[in-house]
């Protein structure tokens, strides 16, 4: 999986890791704060702040990310009011009153950096759960090089047919199917698939694998003719692996990437 996505996805890649490398950083700083207080503060008044911490973590776990950050702005505001109260009741002096400025403060980048981790945590898992979905799409490439994935052979094809089209050349789609349902017919398949990838004209026909069973060749800008030669040099290569051929053909004239469609 790493592979397709360092080789295919590579923007893809680069955003993840800007991704976990702001978390690492969201650690450090929440880890710098957290010894800043056992430092800074009184035990007693530390470990208020920890508990406080500890109870947002849970928070956290159990909340979407919109109604956390919330919750984030309930505490840093009674939080603080709390103090402000505790301070005049007490009478403390301003010198008095500052060790709970730093003590809010300190609590309030704690609980932030928590709420930026989890959020940023949560789109990481979010894109990592897209970029399987996208790997699904690519792992032929893994399993066969050059071999396209269905969505960028259609593509492709889209792209090839519309200048034959305007050309008015012919195209044709070739289907190879295994003769029988073996349980070797998914490695049938990727032989065959290799030797087809030998015989095509390179840069020039389109090859994929539909599905675990079948592959489908687009030959642009040919006729029946040039199709059925081709077939045969390809039934020639492969008896050449296999001794006997262990796949059926069907060639189709296509001019629309729907008739391509409509043949699976």
């Amino acid at each position: 999986m790493l592979i397709v996505l360092k080789n295919y996805l590579p923007n893809e890649v680069a955003v993840l890791k800007k991704s976990l490398n702001s978390i690492l950083w969201f650690i450090a700083l929440f880890l710098f704060v957290q010894l800043l207080s056992l430092f800074v503060l009184p035990t007693e008044k530390a470990w208020l702040n920890y508990s406080i911490t500890l109870l947002y973590i849970v928070i956290l776990l159990v909340s979407r990310s919109s109604n956390s950050f919330i919750v984030l702005l309930l505490i840093s505001i009674f939080y603080g009011f709390g103090l402000t109260f505790y301070c005049y009741l007490t009478g403390f002096s301003f010198n008095s009153q500052f060790i709970f400025i730093i003590l809010h403060l300190l609590l309030t980048t704690s609980l932030f950096l928590l709420w930026l981790m989890y959020d940023r945590l949560k789109k990481i898992i979010e894109e990592v759960m897209i970029l399987k979905l996208k790997v699904k799409d690519l792992e032929k490439y893994a399993e066969i090089p050059n071999l396209l994935s269905t969505n960028e052979f259609i593509s492709q094809a889209r792209v090839l047919l519309t200048g034959s089209n305007r050309r008015k050349e012919h195209s044709y789609l070739l289907k190879i199917k295994p003769l029988d349902d073996k349980t070797t017919n998914k490695s049938v398949i990727q032989s065959v698939a290799n030797i087809a990838l030998d015989t095509l004209r390179v840069n020039y026909d389109l090859i994929t694998k539909y599905g675990n069973e079948q592959l489908l060749i687009f030959l642009q800008n040919t006729n029946k003719e040039g199709t059925d030669v081709f077939i045969e040099r390809l039934k020639e290569n492969i008896k050449g692996e296999f001794l006997t051929i262990p796949v059926s053909f069907e060639a189709t004239l296509v001019d629309t990437v729907e008739a391509i469609q409509k043949t699976n």
